[in-house]
Parts: C-alpha cells; sequence; structure tokens
C-alpha cells in the first residue's frame, strides 16, 4: 500500500513538472493529450472513442471491419454484473471462513471431550 502512494507522489511531481498539473486532475487528462497531439505527426494519430465503434478504428490501421459487434465491457450491465460477482464471491469467501472455522472448534472439541 505504502508503494503506491509513493508511486502515486512520483508521478505527481513528474507530472506537475512536464504539465504543470498533478495527475490526480482532469487538467492532467487535457494537457497530456494535448502533448500527446504536439509530438505525433496527425498522420500516425488517432484520436478515438469506443462509441464510434469498427470503422475509424480499421480504417487508420488500415484492416476489413469485423463482422462481429465492436465489444462494449464499460457499459452499465457489466458494470453491475462486475459488482455482483464480487459480492457473491466475497460472501463466500465469509461462509465459508466461517464454515471452516465452526468446524475446526467442532472437531477440536469432539477430540478433547469438551
Amino acid at each position: 500500500m505504502h508503494f503506491g502512494f509513493a508511486m502515486n507522489n512520483l508521478w505527481d511531481e513528474r507530472s506537475i513538472h512536464r504539465y504543470g498539473v498533478g495527475v490526480r486532475s482532469s487538467e492532467y487528462y487535457v494537457a497530456h493529450n494535448e502533448h500527446i497531439r504536439n509530438v505525433v505527426p496527425r498522420e500516425r494519430l488517432l484520436e478515438f472513442e469506443a462509441k464510434e465503434g469498427w470503422e475509424p478504428l480499421c480504417a487508420f490501421l488500415g484492416r476489413d471491419v469485423p463482422r462481429e459487434e465492436y465489444p462494449h465491457r464499460n457499459d452499465s450491465k457489466a458494470a453491475n454484473l462486475l459488482i455482483m460477482s464480487f459480492l457473491v464471491n466475497g460472501v463466500g469467501i465469509w461462509i465459508a471462513v466461517a464454515v471452516g472455522g465452526w468446524g475446526l472448534v467442532w472437531g477440536a472439541r469432539r477430540l478433547l471431550g469438551i
């Protein structure tokens, strides 16, 4: 945990030095994108939003558009399924820990004749 905070602080220092803003701000996002626009040649840069689908991406890469639908993983349905899986797995783990603990206590009591 401490390592993560240290890395965030180092990253913040570097971004403040380069862009004048910290990484934990929307200004950093804007400044970084502007920096990329300035250093990457226009013919090699694709500004793409996933909601645009396959067409602009495939055209930029010189590839045929796939037949399957463009994947949309960052939607509310997928997010809700992920949260539900975390809840189910989390509860399942605690139930397993509780049952295992109860089993150990029950077994120890039987073994010791308590």
